[in-house]
């Protein structure tokens, strides 16, 4: 028994199952990178604070603290239901982030643009093991890295990234 099949044009079809809110769930995706990335950051930073025997790098702290901040905001913000949007505008005690309007209204593109611009500013800091493959010793590469910090400008970088994000992500009191 022979049974006839339809040609079927992929071009034409559908998908089986649209997003319901596509820009939410972009925003959503966009959030989870940048969640991840600004928490790479936090620890290589809180990392380095620690492990170095030089001065403390200037700024460093705040900076982390900003970064941990962000993290928890962007945690808070991908687990929210709708009840607890309500209850963080009613409660004036705990830390703000952006309400629910504000939230759909950023713009996944910006999101996804520092994210890139804080993932390559890692990059330009990070070493991986491979790297270290006899040509450098860990305190060398440790003090290269202090050095972009505090003199190259990566410092400064960060902490306006971390800036522009709380600006962002948390509430304006």
């Amino acid at each position: 028994m022979n049974i006839p099949t339809k040609e079927v044009d992929d071009a034409d079809t559908p998908p089986r199952r649209e997003p319901p809110h596509p820009d939410i769930t972009r925003l959503r995706r966009e959030l989870y990178s940048l969640k991840d990335q600004v928490r790479r950051s936090s620890v290589f930073l809180n990392l380095l604070c620690n492990t170095s025997p030089q001065p403390a790098i200037p700024g460093a702290p705040a900076v982390i603290q900003c970064l941990d901040g962000i993290v928890e905001a962007i945690s808070t913000i991908l687990t929210n239901h709708a009840s607890d949007w309500i209850e963080s505008d009613l409660d004036s005690r705990s830390k703000q982030f952006i309400p629910y309007h504000e939230f759909v209204a950023l713009d996944p593109d910006v999101i996804h643009d520092v994210t890139g611009h804080l993932e390559e500013l890692q990059d330009q800091l990070d070493v991986g093991e491979e790297q270290l493959v006899g040509t450098h010793t860990a305190e060398m590469i440790r003090n290269h890295q202090l050095v972009l910090l505090t003199e190259c400008g990566q410092m400064a970088e960060l902490a306006s990234i971390a800036d522009l994000l709380e600006s962002l992500i948390l509430h304006r009191a």
